[in-house]
């Protein structure tokens, strides 16, 4: 790569020339949290942080805490300070051991398995340090010095040697204010699409709630299940192609070649999304697909409309249906003996217009997230490397 002008060559890559490359030994003192057990967790009492909720930060601040402990308990944990930087010291893979956040209050503990740096605020300002440790180039780093398979660690010793591009004080602040700006307006979007599913959902209860005129139908008699069309095809087996392969929680992969040309319903029929909807469970599809058999294939009938039985599918509680032990399963005959209580087709039509407009506004804020979520990435890969600077 041709050197350009005003940078330099080093283990981090091509940066300013005025930028420097310390590790994080050179920044601050590293330590070590202390244990606070899952039993120990209350819904009160004194802020903590435990390793896993640092894998759940979509940034790299904390402010505010998921877990608090008693006094007792905290008498026996440790203490940080704010501007710590807070490493998960455990994690399930080596591309992700190592995630780390500054925490910006000085009255929180730290668990186990938190590796703590306290750094020097002469030196590095602390919200640029939070997000340079989750940068592509420190990540690499970390992911090198994981240790174990099952389970990954990284300690202290594994991170003394990490090396971070470091520009002057004033840049570093440029830099996090326009990360933590970015950071604002997409936490501001999550939550206008959290307020925009929760109105869905009151509005889903009032509409789908029964009313007189309503007729009570089982499932099997308002949708034919095409479950013996479906055909799984094993990840080593499958032809890359433009048609998407179904799963229980959506599109999975892309295969050469399809078994359905339509306009159906897919209902997930294992999976831990059956108890914790993490994902949609009930699903609408349309044109040529593939599906495998971990999903319902349902094809409604006529005088039933295909939106409408979506939505309806997709407010039910499942759990009570539930056949699986090691695994959640909704087994089709259970799905057939479902009871719905259905308006007739022009109520059913026009319910299902008031749920899509719903869903349409959800959508466009889902992909103006995901755009501000790749601006900030790409914001990070430049600024973090001084392809664009700011002083």
């Amino acid at each position: 790569m041709e050197l350009k002008e005003g940078y330099k060559q080093t283990e981090v890559g091509m940066i300013p020339t005025e930028w420097d490359c310390p590790t994080l030994n050179e920044l601050g003192t590293f330590f070590k949290g202390k244990g606070i057990k899952k039993d120990e967790v209350l819904s009160e009492g004194y802020p903590c942080v435990r390793y896993g909720e640092l894998y759940t930060l979509y940034d790299s601040i904390i402010k505010e805490t998921k877990s608090f402990i008693s006094s007792k308990i905290s008498q026996n944990s440790y203490k940080l300070k704010y501007g710590d930087l807070l490493f998960a010291g455990s994690g399930e893979t080596k591309e992700e051991i190592g995630k780390s956040a500054v925490i910006l209050r000085s009255d929180a503990y730290a668990g186990g398995d938190i590796v703590i740096l306290r750094p020097n605020s002469e030196i590095v300002e602390f919200n640029y340090l939070g997000y340079v440790s989750n940068s592509n180039q420190v990540n690499k780093q970390k992911s090198k010095n994981g240790q174990g398979d099952a389970v990954v660690h990284i300690y202290s010793s594994g991170l003394l040697n990490v090396i971070i591009p470091l520009p002057p004080l004033p840049e570093q602040t440029a830099i996090a204010t326009v990360l933590s700006d970015t950071d604002q307006l997409i936490q501001a979007i999550e939550k206008k699409i959290a307020k925009k599913r929760l109105i869905k959902q009151g509005a889903m209860q009032e509409l789908l709630r029964p009313k007189e005129g309503w007729e009570e139908r089982k499932l099997g008699e308002v949708v034919y299940f095409l479950d013996g069309q479906r055909k799984p095809i094993k990840a080593n087996e499958r032809k890359s192609g433009i048609y998407p392969y179904y799963g229980a929680s959506g599109i999975i992969d892309y295969v050469a070649d399809y078994i359905f040309d339509d306009e159906l319903i897919l209902l997930g029929e294992d999976g831990e999304n059956i108890l914790s909807r993490n994902l949609p469970l009930a699903f609408k599809v349309k044109g040529k697909i593939w599906v495998n058999n971990h999903a319902h294939v349902l094809k409604p009938k006529q005088g039933y409309d295909i939106t409408f039985l979506t939505e309806y599918l997709e407010s039910l509680d499942y759990t009570l249906l539930n056949s699986g032990t090691a695994q959640p399963k909704l087994n089709k005959q259970a799905c057939i003996n479902i009871t719905l209580s259905i308006p007739k087709i022009i109520e059913q039509r026009k319910i299902a217009t008031i749920l899509s407009n719903m869903d349409s506004e959800i959508i466009t804020l889902e992909n103006q997230l995901t755009k501000y979520k790749e601006l900030k990435q790409g914001l990070m890969q430049n600024l973090l490397t001084g392809k664009i600077r700011l002083v």
